[in-house]
């Protein structure tokens, strides 16, 4: 994981020098020093410089489900996988194998939220998937648990291509059959504060929600 962020880090500093912001990107990390830093250094300068990405280029870095895989490992005690593990990111004290989706706050080229999918939930060995929902800086929302007995049959529920075939659950559904395992009440006051999205009203109201991800 720290390999694939330093080289996404890599990217962004040679966006940043075609596009002519070297001079900025050198100002904001003076000391950036790639063959001497720890994961949490490379995170530490990573966010901020992905979230200006996608505000130049109105497109992701492609680090979401990395950084949204470690923050959950760090927040729940969670041991991460090695590389390429057949299905599952992280594993808990018991062995449970955990299978990690991520995804950041967003709107569309109107201004409104969208509303999205938890990405593939795949069909190989994981025990529990986890929903981290993040701000577009890489801040943890929230944390869904649900059991892979009620995500299969969910999604094994006939009428919907994206159910039966790309396993893909909407954040909303993912919610109403999971729990929630972890809430970052001062980004979500922020957040909330920001954006004037209620969607704190009820834990009763989740299949009614609109989530504001991508």
């Amino acid at each position: 994981m720290e390999d694939c962020l330093t080289a996404r880090l890599d990217d962004v500093e040679e966006f940043m020098r075609k596009s002519g912001h070297m001079e900025k990107f050198y100002k904001a990390f003076p000391d950036y020093d790639p063959a001497n830093m720890t994961i949490e250094d490379v995170l530490a300068r990573i966010k901020p410089l992905a979230a200006q990405f996608y505000r130049l280029t109105g497109k992701p870095l492609g680090i979401t489900g990395e950084i949204g895989e470690y923050e959950v490992a760090r927040l729940l005690n969670l041991k991460l996988a090695e590389a390429r593990s057949p299905g599952y990111d992280a594993t808990d004290q018991s062995q449970r194998r955990y299978q990690i989706k991520a995804r950041c706050l967003s709107l569309d080229e109107k201004g409104r939220w969208k509303s999205n999918m938890t990405g593939t939930l795949n069909n190989k060995e994981w025990d529990v998937a986890l929903l981290a929902v993040m701000t577009r800086e890489f801040e943890i929302l929230e944390i869904w648990e649900a059991n892979r007995s009620d995500v299969d049959r969910e999604l094994n529920r006939p009428g919907s291509k994206g159910r039966n075939e790309r396993r893909m659950l909407p954040l909303s559904k993912f919610m109403e059959i999971g729990r929630l395992r972890y809430r970052n009440d001062q980004e979500n006051r922020q957040c909330l504060g920001a954006c004037a999205v209620g969607i704190r009203e009820s834990e009763n109201s989740l299949s009614s929600r609109r989530w504001p991800v991508d």
